[in-house]
């Protein structure tokens, strides 16, 4: 069951870094992993889409329901999917300078097979890394003044 808990500081304000990982149908064009991703049902407060990803021999799609809580965090959970399970949280807290903000991105999963779970635990972190500096850049192109 590997379990990933990453905190950055980010030049960014809450709303921004909320705004960017909400923005789940953009993901495609920056996330190196995610190859297409389809929006059921998006509101203020929730989201039902779906991420069809693909790293290092391993590919798969999940449909996932996002809860959103504008501007502090954005829960993910898989209703159905590649995974025995999956949890994901973004957590954003304002920092005494405006517009910086502490990201909390946290990810659990249980694979659905050992095959599966041999291929992703070892790049766990890369992924999770790479996942935090993909946003980052993406927060640089699009806030950039």
């Amino acid at each position: 069951m590997p379990k990933l808990f990453k905190t950055i500081s980010a030049p960014y304000s809450q709303q921004q870094l909320f705004d960017l990982v909400a923005d789940v149908s953009t993901y495609p064009e920056f996330l190196p992993f995610c190859a297409k991703t389809e929006i059921h049902q998006n509101s203020d407060t929730h989201m039902i889409a779906d991420m069809h990803i693909g790293y290092k021999g391993f590919t798969g799609s999940f449909q996932s329901h996002v809860t959103k809580e504008f501007p502090n965090s954005l829960r993910m959970e898989q209703t159905h999917g590649s995974l025995k399970y999956l949890h994901s949280s973004w957590s954003f807290i304002p920092q005494a300078l405006q517009s910086t903000s502490v990201i909390e991105f946290t990810i659990d999963f249980e694979p659905s097979s050992w095959l599966v779970g041999k291929i992703l635990s070892p790049v766990l972190n890369e992924m999770g890394n790479m996942m935090i500096q993909s946003f980052l850049n993406r927060a640089y192109i699009v806030y950039a003044k």
